[in-house]
């Protein structure tokens, strides 16, 4: 509902700032804009595919405002592939993936598995942001393949251990409990 006014806003704000008395706040105020965008655009580097600026909430919770390709292209497979080699030991397998794209992930090195609703084994899972929302598609290994929603709670299923870009999260999954019978 905003988005549409910003335009109007920014050419007030330059009409305000061409009428400023002095000609040094001015300067002043061209000065800390550029040294904004300069910051901004450092701040964001590589991931600027899924960059969102402080008023939405910055990189990490742009997600909470638009997702699919507006958001996540795969542009974090590579990142994924460096997470894993730090993060994964021999005992959790091929990571668990949840990935929004088209492209094979075996294609960037990721030995990885595409866990069924209900069946996630202990180990590491990487979900890409677009996929936690609704049922997906989920590339398994050449095939396209629709999956229904799973429950990503994190509280639920293991711990956040960190993040390949801003698209794509990995969880350890904890060993899952057997529930007693009623």
């Amino acid at each position: 509902m905003i988005l549409p006014l910003l335009p109007l806003w920014f050419c007030l704000l330059g009409v305000l700032a061409a009428r400023l008395p002095p000609a040094r706040w001015r300067d002043r105020l061209v000065f800390a804009a550029v040294a904004g965008v300069c910051f901004t655009t450092v701040r964001a580097h590589p991931h600027f595919l899924s960059y969102y600026n402080l008023g939405a909430g910055g990189s990490e919770r742009g997600h909470r405002v638009a997702l699919d390709s507006n958001y996540d292209w795969g542009q974090d497979l590579i990142a994924l592939r460096e997470q894993l080699d730090e993060l994964a030991g021999p005992e959790d397998g091929p990571v668990q993936l949840i990935y929004y794209g088209r492209v094979d992930p075996a294609l960037y090195g990721i030995e990885y598995e595409v866990p069924k609703p209900g069946r996630l084994r202990p180990g590491l899972l990487a979900v890409s942001r677009s996929s936690e929302a609704r049922s997906y598609f989920a590339y398994d290994h050449g095939e396209l393949v629709r999956m229904k929603r799973l429950d990503l709670r994190v509280d639920r299923i293991g711990e956040e251990v960190g993040s390949a870009g801003h698209s794509i999260r990995l969880i350890r999954v904890k060993a899952q409990g057997r529930r007693p019978e009623s």
